[in-house]
């Protein structure tokens, strides 16, 4: 799992896929990679998408998740990650 949060007032989140995406599997590209953009706040449930992916990485390897965002429960994701 990969982590960066983004300063939306400065970009937009197309311009945050575009700068963190192509950067992260270089070397991987045929993996699917599902992504979860927006604000990381409990009423867009990050943490489903979250729990979603770790229940999809036992099963399958071919694929990478992208979490990109910032929000109340930054901190909350990222210690679930680690």
């Amino acid at each position: 799992f990969y982590t960066s949060t983004f300063d939306a007032s400065k970009q937009s989140r197309a311009q945050c896929l575009r700068e963190f995406a192509p950067n992260l599997f270089p070397t991987e590209r045929e993996k699917f990679v599902v992504v979860y953009l927006g604000r990381l706040s409990h009423e867009k449930q990050p943490d489903v998408f979250l729990e979603t992916v770790i229940r999809l990485k036992n099963d399958h390897e071919n694929f990478a998740a992208i979490i990109a965002g910032d929000g109340a429960m930054n901190g909350e994701l990222q210690a679930r990650i680690q």
